[in-house]
């Protein structure tokens, strides 16, 4: 195994056994070397333990970043390995970023979704309404009971978001929320340390004083790039993925001018959903819907390539973005709801 590479099995008993800070400990004594070399630019330009999840079947890993280079290793699905470095190298005309695989070699950035590592403290006193969690770790497997022996439900990633019920606590005194599924009307568990519960001051709405007719959101078919405006000016712009070719269909976003009408913190999407390719995916978080039959801006996990298409219809964004927009945009929702509607909301206009 190299040194700073966690397979699943791997990183499933790390995230179970010890803490965040246990982990650096280990790291700080020396049992990973090859992760304790970022170069004073790395320490200016790029967050440390900084992670990377591989987010698609496999990916290559090149000599240097340009996939002409030669093949050192192969990583699968769900990987967890630290990112050292971003280099710009060889890629498509919107995303030429690689990432260094601590000092394996190189990985294009756009199947790679970025990850931290952070626990969180149990809140016992979830409200009667429920609470929005956050997942703060590369990704943990959801249970149909709170047990570690339990079958797994759902394997839920980085940055998703799913409602809270409650917590409960086993006979191995390990805490666990129980989560809400609005698609299937279910409930499943999941460790509770690794799920941040948002505050109403994360949730709060961006420059709410603002009239309806002052924001307006502009998405450049052609450039990939979201804007949003305020009386016209400029505010936030982020790289976006709309819809693309793919398996002999055509996948296309709307064009037109709409109003986002009805949003959602969290969203259980699958096939008959406009999100990706018939996939399965559980917690997509910060979804603001603008047609009826739900083609809508939301956070994205499942690739890290913004900037090129690679939707069924929707705009796809990081989840950060997404979440901005989720909160500057019209209709508002409350911290303590788990969606929110009105009619004319903020208005988009989707352009070539």
């Amino acid at each position: 195994m190299t040194p700073g590479i966690f397979t699943l099995n791997q990183y499933r008993h790390f995230k179970q056994d010890i803490s965040r800070r246990e982990f650096l400990k280990l790291i700080g004594a020396g049992l990973f070397a090859s992760l304790l070399l970022p170069t004073s630019d790395f320490e200016r330009n790029f967050p440390k333990d900084q992670y990377g999840r591989v987010a698609v079947d496999s990916i290559n890993v090149y000599s240097e970043p340009t996939k002409k280079s030669k093949i050192i290793n192969i990583h699968t699905k769900d990987t967890v390995f630290l990112i050292t470095g971003i280099f710009v190298g060889e890629g498509s005309k919107s995303n030429q970023i690689w990432y260094k695989v601590v000092e394996e070699g190189y990985a294009y950035s756009g199947n790679i979704q970025p990850v931290r590592i952070n626990l969180n403290p149990v809140n016992h006193h979830i409200p009667s309404s429920g609470a929005l969690g956050e997942v703060t770790i590369p990704f943990t497997d959801a249970h149909w009971q709170p047990d570690l022996s339990s079958a797994i439900a759902y394997r839920l990633y980085f940055e998703t978001t799913h409602w809270i019920l409650n917590v409960v606590t086993d006979q191995n005194n390990i805490s666990w929320y129980r989560l809400l599924d609005t698609k299937f009307n279910q409930t499943y568990y999941v460790k509770a340390d690794h799920l941040h519960i948002l505050t109403q001051e994360e949730l709060a709405p961006i420059n709410p004083d603002l009239p309806s007719s002052a924001k307006r959101l502009e998405v450049q078919i052609n450039t990939q790039i979201i804007t949003a405006l305020e009386n016209n000016a400029p505010v936030f712009m982020a790289r976006a993925s709309t819809g693309l070719h793919h398996k002999n269909s055509i996948y296309i976003t709307p064009m037109g001018k709409f109003n986002i009408f009805f949003k959602r913190s969290t969203r259980h999407m699958e096939s008959e959903n406009l999100a990706a390719y018939g996939n399965d995916l559980p917690g997509v978080p910060w979804v603001s819907y603008f047609t009826t039959n739900g083609v809508a801006i939301h956070g994205t996990y499942w690739h890290n390539d913004f900037g090129f298409p690679h939707s069924t219809g929707c705009v796809n964004l990081p989840s950060s973005a997404a979440k901005w927009i989720y909160r500057w945009t019209i209709p508002t929702v409350p911290g303590d709801k788990q969606s929110g509607y009105y009619r004319d909301g903020t208005e988009i206009n989707i352009i070539n």
